[in-house]
């Protein structure tokens, strides 16, 4: 089973909510917020209405797609959802620990029950994402990327599927782990890509903001977030019901919240917008200033 088709270009071309179905802004205007990030500018684009940047658990396995679904994990937009040049290759591949047969295919299957790991070494900087993908059969991974002093994010792969992970901290490692114990545990077309982007995820479960009509995120119960993982002084731009908030000059430390009331978008910049741009993001939304 291959598992990486859910993420073609169409469907991240703009999966939308929006009665009228348009992809060119709320308003019709050919304006994209896209352009506040040429060149590489830092920040942060998030649209509630693309439904193929919304997910309900935090590593991405789960899409949200239907009002009513919980988000914990939305994709930023603002570097063109571009992934890096594939990792997986018998250079940077190496196997560690016991027990692990190279099939010959481009497959490892673990014997015996002592634990063994398939990595990935040396690719990936604090605070960056990885967008990985495998074929697995007959037992689980716990796939983690970095510090195996604790300081990782891992997700518990049991079946074949496409998620997304956190590089936390590399105090002492910087490796991309697959590690098993199960006997006969087989991985296959392993993928890892870095993905840019400031990628933005709720807090907990029990934080994520839902989907409602009309591609917007609400805050049901007043508790919900979604934290933007930026530091540093920037501005951010938060159509919500019918306003552009403009919260400028603000001093983030990885922990800004962007969830206002109905959210359908959000900009964050590392400098003001002009009066006039944004009023033209304030048309692309549909919202008054």
């Amino acid at each position: 089973m291959h598992f990486g088709g859910r993420f073609h270009a169409g469907r991240f071309a703009g999966s939308r909510l929006a009665a009228n179905g348009r992809l060119d802004g709320w308003a019709g205007a050919s304006f994209s917020p896209a352009e506040f990030f040429a060149g590489g500018v830092q920040g942060a684009w998030l649209e509630a209405s693309d439904l193929a940047t919304l997910f309900q658990d935090w590593v991405g396995t789960s899409p949200a797609v239907s009002i009513g679904d919980p988000v914990r994990l939305v994709l930023d937009k603002s570097q063109g959802l571009a992934r890096a040049a594939e990792l997986w290759n018998d250079e940077a591949s190496y196997l560690t620990g016991s027990g692990f047969i190279d099939n010959g295919n481009g497959g490892y299957t673990h014997t015996g029950t002592s634990s063994g790991s398939v990595r990935v070494a040396g690719v990936f900087n604090e605070g960056g994402w990885i967008e990985v993908s495998a074929v697995i059969s007959g037992g689980s991974f716990a796939v983690r990327v970095g510090d195996s002093g604790g300081s990782f994010n891992y997700h518990t792969a049991s079946a074949s599927g496409t998620f997304f992970l956190k590089v936390e901290s590399l105090s002492s490692d910087n490796d991309l782990r697959f590690v098993t114990s199960d006997d006969g545990a087989t991985i296959s077309n392993i993928r890892a890509r870095v993905i840019a982007g400031n990628h933005l995820t709720a807090p907990s479960d029990a934080a994520r903001p839902t989907i409602k009509a009309n591609g917007r995120l609400t805050d049901d119960a007043g508790d919900e977030a979604l934290i933007l993982p930026v530091a540093g002084i920037h501005s951010a731009y938060i159509a919500a019901g019918a306003l552009l908030i403009a919260d400028e000059n603000v001093a983030m430390a990885a922990d800004y919240d962007v969830l206002r009331g109905d959210l359908i978008g959000v900009v964050v910049l590392p400098a003001p917008l002009s009066i006039a741009k944004k009023q033209q993001l304030a048309d692309y939304w549909g919202v008054s200033l």
